[in-house]
Formats: C-alpha cells, structure tokens, sequence
C-alpha cells in the first residue's frame, strides 16, 4: 500500500518573539506545492514537533505521525478531494518521489500558538523537506527551494 510522511525542519531566526518555554503547540498542516506547472495541495492527518535552539535561532523539526489517534499515514485524502477532481489528479498518484519533485514550494502552513493562546505568525526558513515512501526511500526537495525566508500565514 502507497504510503507518504514528511519531515521538515524549519528555522525561525534568532531574535523570534516569544522563546521555547513559552509555546503550547506548534501547527503543521495544509501545504501546496508546485509540480509540473500544477499546484497541489496536500496536508496529513497527524504530525509531532521538536524545538531546539542555537545561535542561528529556533529549529522545530516536524515529522508526520501515526499513533492511536491518527489511523493514516499517508496524505489526507478526503481533505483536498475537490480540488484534485478540479485539476485532474488521483491522490493516490500523490507519491514522496512526486511531492519531492516540487518545483516551487506555494504555501507552507506553520503557526505557533503560546500557552496564553495567543498566535505567533513568525517568518520562518524551510531549511529542509523529505519525502519517505512506504519502502522507507527518502526523496528530498530541491535545495533550490529551501533557505528562503517565508511567512508563516
């Protein structure tokens, strides 16, 4: 059975307004790539998140997930079904080779919610995006696109 999961690291550069011990969750979800001239949209049921920090800033490394909660691993299917009707394509065509064939990252979905609830729309850089089949290959994105500054809304 095809599966797909992700795993990103992203950076919020040094001097972010609100620190590690301050955040109550981190939010991954909803993303759009460009393939083929096509933008795709794509998200994942479930996902966990780690913070670290150094000079350079802070680093959360975001991996999709499957646990007792989360049932599927691959990508939400049900989520975006409209809009693959809408440009001709079938979500089980939606591989990790075809993800990491990306061309142009569209939209990248990340938002920091603190423990007074309130919602930190930080600029971030996607320092890094791999792709992992069902047979555990790792397909990574072009470094062309990672490393640019991005907005988080």
């Amino acid at each position: 059975m095809k599966e797909v999961h992700m795993s990103a690291i992203v950076r919020i550069p040094a001097g972010c307004t609100f620190s590690k011990d301050n955040v109550a969750c981190i939010d991954f979800g909803s993303y759009t790539f460009v393939i083929a001239e096509t933008a795709i949209p794509f998200d994942f049921e479930g996902y966990s998140a780690d913070i670290e920090l150094d000079e350079k800033g802070m680093y959360i490394e975001m991996q999709t997930t499957y646990s007792g909660f989360f049932k599927n691993t691959d990508i939400d299917k049900e989520v975006f079904a409209k809009d693959y009707a809408e440009i001709g394509i079938d979500a089980e065509s939606i591989t990790a080779e075809f993800l990491a064939s990306a061309s142009e990252i569209e939209s990248f979905y990340f938002n920091v919610v603190l423990k007074n609830d309130e919602e930190i729309g930080e600029d971030f850089i996607l320092e890094s995006v791999v792709f992992v089949d069902e047979n555990g290959d790792e397909h990574e994105v072009n470094d062309a696109l990672l490393g640019i500054p991005m907005s988080s809304y």
